[in-house]
């Protein structure tokens, strides 16, 4: 499933936040790299998204799993 794409990436990208310590708090859960994991999260769902979506048509959409 793509959900776990995107789970995935937003994971990743606290991880590289954190260990680079890009906000510079020693804090784990930083509210700010949550937010920021989010959003590249759900930039990436757009860019996938978006393209796949304009594609479907008719009455595909309902039929998806």
């Amino acid at each position: 499933m793509a959900s776990h794409l995107f789970f995935a990436i937003g994971a990743y990208t606290t991880g590289l936040l954190w260990v680079y310590d890009v906000t510079k708090s020693w804090y784990y859960f930083d509210p700010l790299v949550m937010i920021l994991s989010g959003t590249v999260a759900a930039v990436a769902a757009m860019l996938l998204g978006i393209p796949l979506l304009y594609r479907l048509k008719g009455d595909f959409l309902p039929l998806e799993r």
